[in-house]
Order: structure tokens, then C-alpha cells, then sequence
């Protein structure tokens, strides 16, 4: 929302922003449920100094004279909200619940979850395993769980995280799918290759009919490409 700002739209923008903060605010007040809206405002006194800048020009459109008011705000907002990180930086590791860590979080801060909390996570995967409780995986692409395997960076997450991709077919499909694998695709961010396979494989898996599970490969020795569906993910891709 803040690319609005030096844009026509950005009046518009402040208000919606204002709006939602006391919407925030009137909801505390009556012990209800907030927006994720704390989480996403940037902090004033981060290292990044353009997110500092960012910051304070929220800091004066929304009605803040001074930094401290703004910064009581997101303390506010994200005690209430409990934003994984600050739970971390603050050392309450129990009161995380790892059912409503955001996609992101729980793929990058898996290992420590383990670290901290060892026997309480191992418990929370294995009731995501037999589908007891959830694992956000709503922000993640294809790409971004095929690069971790293909870098050797999977952690025990992976899998699910992947079985719990949304799905973006709305009507049974069974579409040739092509994967490009040529040379090219391979750079040293591994993003192309990883964007390729991820979604050859992502759409295979839902296609229904004589291509389920199928897909081709776009190289100098083309083939059709059949997938296992007991096998992993990271089967799939070797």
C-alpha cells in the first residue's frame, strides 16, 4: 500500500490507514480481534534508514506529533497481535502459537522453533501430519520451497508447507505442462530452474485426467517426466 505515496492515491491511502488504526483501537478496547496491521507498519528506530524515513512520514499522516506516540502505537498493536519476532526478541518462546505463524516466519525460523522449543514443536508437526492442526503456507510460491531444496536448506517443514500450498486451480484441468530445464535456467540464485520445476510439478499434482502427475521437460533431449505421488517433494525434484 505504500507504493500509493507520491501518487495521486496517496490521500486516499493515509485515510484508509487511519481508519483501520482506530478500528484497531475501538476493538482493544472491547477485548476484540485486531488487524495484522502493526505487524506490517514499519518500525521507527530499525536499523534500515529508509524504513526510518518511511516510518516517520507514516508517523505525521496519521496524526503522530512526535515519535514516542507512534512507537506506543505498534507496541500496542503488536503485543496484541503477537508478532512471532517480537515474541522471539522477548524470549517467550512458549507463548508462540505455531499454528498462527505467518508462512514466511515459520519457513525461515524453523530451526529455531526446534532449538527453543524441542519437544512442543516435534508435537505440533506431528499433528500437522496427521492433520490435527494447520501450517500457513498461503504466501508461499512454488519457487520458494524448490529453491530451499535445491540449495540442501530444507528443514522438516518443507513438506507440509508445500502440501499446503493454496490451490489456484478452480476447475478440474488437464493441461500439458511443460518445465524448462535447458542450460539457461540454471543460475547461481537457482531462481529459474527453481520457479520451472516448482510449478511443473505444482500444476501436474492437480491436473485430473491422463496428464495427472505428468508434465514435459523443454531441453535438447525432451521427455514426459511422471511423477510418484507417495514420493517427497524433494524425490520429485531430484
Amino acid at each position: 500500500i505504500f507504493e500509493l505515496i507520491d501518487t495521486p492515491c496517496e490521500q486516499q491511502m493515509w485515510q484508509v490507514i487511519k481508519d483501520q488504526i482506530i478500528h484497531d483501537l475501538d476493538q482493544l478496547v472491547y477485548n476484540q480481534p485486531i488487524s495484522l496491521l502493526g505487524k506490517w507498519l514499519p518500525s521507527i528506530n530499525t536499523s534500515s534508514e529508509k524504513t526510518r524515513k518511511l516510518a516517520k512520514r507514516i508517523a505525521k499522516a496519521v496524526g503522530y506529533k512526535d515519535e514516542r506516540g507512534y512507537r506506543h502505537l505498534l507496541s500496542i498493536l503488536r503485543r496484541e497481535i503477537r508478532v512471532t519476532e517480537r515474541q522471539m526478541s522477548l524470549n517467550q518462546w512458549k507463548r508462540i502459537n505455531f499454528e498462527a505463524v505467518p508462512s514466511y516466519a515459520m519457513k525461515n525460523y524453523t530451526n529455531a522453533f526446534k532449538k527453543h522449543q524441542p519437544e512442543r514443536f516435534a508435537k505440533y508437526l506431528e499433528d500437522v501430519r496427521n492433520n490435527k492442526k494447520e501450517i500457513k503456507a498461503s504466501t508461499l510460491y512454488p519457487y520458494d520451497l524448490t529453491r530451499q531444496i535445491l540449495l540442501g536448506e530444507e528443514t522438516d517443514i518443507t513438506e507440509l508447507q508445500w502440501k499446503a500450498l493454496p490451490n489456484y486451480i478452480d476447475k478440474e484441468s488437464n493441461i500439458l505442462v511443460m518445465a524448462d530445464v535447458s542450460g539457461s535456467m540454471y543460475t547461481i540464485s537457482l531462481r529459474p530452474i527453481s520457479s520451472s520445476i516448482g510449478l511443473a510439478i505444482y500444476f501436474a499434482e492437480r491436473n485430473r485426467g491422463p496428464l495427472h502427475n505428468v508434465y514435459m521437460t523443454f531441453t535438447n533431449d525432451p521427455h514426459f517426466q511422471y511423477i510418484n505421488e507417495n514420493d517427497s517433494l524433494k524425490t520429485k525434484i531430484k
